[in-house]
């Protein structure tokens, strides 16, 4: 069974989007825990703020059947794919960590490159794992967001914790 890590976001409705990703996800995972969630300002785009997660779970599924059921999990959720890469959305669920799989190909890179430098998922993350080993830099995600508060102080003080509870 292979642990995996999500990144979750939404700005439209997203406590709604969130709580209906929660059932989504207690469905077709094991044990998925949630991160605390957080609020924070759209980034490259005029929109209302977002909330982010993160969920650790394990499954049974290969690297790419997960990356279809994520994209399913969003579709049945309202996403519209072909969107502006910046854009609102329902529900964005992205497959951060798959073990420790290091990997760069035409659909995903695992690794995802953004969870060490947008606060909005490193926080989520590193609450959730503290201790955990990010398999390239090989530094903790709490090492991982002190570099981030360093050298971005603004991105990790412009998140607010949001008292949304939505393990199930």
């Amino acid at each position: 069974m292979a642990s995996i890590y999500l990144s979750i976001g939404s700005n439209i409705k997203p406590e709604f989007h969130f709580q209906q990703c929660a059932t989504a996800l207690q469905q077709v995972f094991s044990n998925p825990v949630w991160s605390p969630v957080y609020r924070s300002a759209a980034v490259g785009m005029d929109a209302d703020d977002f909330l982010n997660a993160v969920v650790s779970a394990q499954t049974d599924l290969s690297v790419d059947s997960t990356i279809e059921l994520l994209k399913k999990i969003e579709v049945e959720h309202g996403r519209i794919r072909g969107e502006n890469k910046f854009s609102s959305r329902t529900l964005d669920v992205d497959l951060l960590l798959y073990n420790d799989i290091v990997m760069d190909a035409e659909n995903i890179t695992l690794p995802r490159p953004e969870m060490t430098t947008a606060a909005y998922v490193l926080k989520p993350l590193a609450d959730l794992s503290p201790s955990g080993i990010h398999p390239v830099f090989k530094k903790t995600y709490n090492t991982l967001l002190s570099d981030l508060k360093q050298n971005q102080p603004e991105s990790v003080s412009g998140l607010s914790r949001v008292g949304l509870q939505l393990d199930h």
